[in-house]
């Protein structure tokens, strides 16, 4: 099998067209990422990711998806459930909420499996700030790193159970920013003091999730780069938080990154990330998809042997034999704390409880 290379890319369609099928054959990347765009319905999907598979010759690439729950799901009705968002889960009782978060977890890993999906990136571990920007906000858990901490790493724990691969993000913690990085880059004053306040949930992961996702943000108190471009970032990442396993970028088509993608893909590599995520998720029309993830695979480098071991710890994941029972009973469960979040006005002041224990 040819070296994996260092790279996530995207698809343009439902369908793989020769030419990305050409492109998957000769450079083998490490993953897809599957968007609204790749997808209709369950038949559909899975003979999408058969020919991904094929294409390459390798039958564990990993294809990816964004399922967190609420605004962020690629797979929706009528084919597939409503999921709750983290914050309405996390605004749920304390007695009620971790098996919410299991009952999410084994029945978004159901779906994914289905249809040939081995990684979600998720979850979302950063922390709610009063200014958190709005396209951050419904995709946190609370503003209590403890809390935060727990129900991330129950997520995480549950979907690694049912042989989904997690990816926590967006290191080293994306709370404190104001601004929507897909549209500019954040830049964080904050003193090292507080940003450290937004690491515990990463930290607790840092040992048993094997992939992680950087922050297209600023931290003067760390570097006047980007995370994702900076090796000071990642170093920071590495040592402060602990992450062994994977590192993967955000979205490089993001407007917080300047510079061509051949540049982007360079920088995040020098500074450390392991993989580099191209995904053209705001333009499906792009008729230079093809020419762009070409520029991606070119600019990438084989996987050394030391991130090829980080990555069989994703494969030791994706290669368990899941059997999920119940199912029924559990989508009714989870039907019954879905309903319970119906109609919550969810504000700051709802994630004050204590989750130290």
């Amino acid at each position: 099998m040819k070296p994996v290379l260092s790279a996530f890319i995207c698809l343009s369609g439902k369908t793989l067209t020769i030419a990305e099928a050409n492109l998957l054959s000769k450079y083998n990347p490490c993953g897809i990422v599957l968007f609204k765009r790749n997808i209709d319905n369950p038949q559909q999907v899975k003979h999408l990711t058969d020919d991904i598979k094929n294409a390459t010759g390798n039958p564990d690439i990993l294809i990816a998806i964004d399922q967190e729950g609420g605004s962020v799901r690629r797979l929706r009705p009528p084919y597939w459930s409503d999921y709750m968002s983290q914050q309405q889960i996390g605004s749920l009782p304390k007695t009620e909420i971790i098996d919410a978060i299991k009952t999410h977890a084994i029945l978004i890993s159901n779906d994914l499996h289905n249809i040939g999906i081995n990684v979600n990136f998720a979850p979302v571990a950063d922390i709610l700030h009063t200014n958190t920007t709005s396209a951050l906000k419904s995709r946190c858990f609370a503003d209590s790193p403890q809390k935060v901490s727990k129900c991330s790493t129950i997520l995480a724990q549950t979907y690694i159970q049912c042989g989904i691969c997690p990816c926590m993000k967006h290191l080293p913690g994306h709370g404190l920013a104001t601004q929507n990085s897909h549209l500019e880059l954040p830049i964080i004053d904050s003193d090292i003091e507080i940003i450290k306040q937004d690491l515990l949930p990463f930290t607790n992961m840092a040992s048993f999730v094997p992939m992680a996702m950087t922050a297209h943000i600023v931290l003067s108190a760390i570097d006047k780069l980007p995370i994702t471009q900076s090796k000071k970032g990642i170093d920071f990442i590495r040592n402060e938080i602990g992450v062994n396993g994977l590192i993967r970028t955000d979205a490089l088509e993001m407007h917080a990154l300047g510079g061509s993608l051949t540049d982007k893909v360079k920088k995040s590599i020098d500074a450390g990330c392991d993989i580099v995520c191209y995904c053209s998720g705001h333009n499906q029309n792009n008729p230079f998809i093809l020419e762009e993830n070409t520029a991606v695979l070119e600019a990438s480098q084989p996987l050394s042997d030391i991130q090829c071991e980080k990555l069989q710890n994703v494969l030791d994941i994706i290669h368990k034999n899941c059997v999920f029972d119940n199912l029924q009973e559990i989508r009714n469960k989870y039907e019954y704390f879905m309903k319970q979040t119906e109609h919550i006005q969810l504000s700051v002041n709802d994630y004050t409880e204590n989750w130290s224990d």
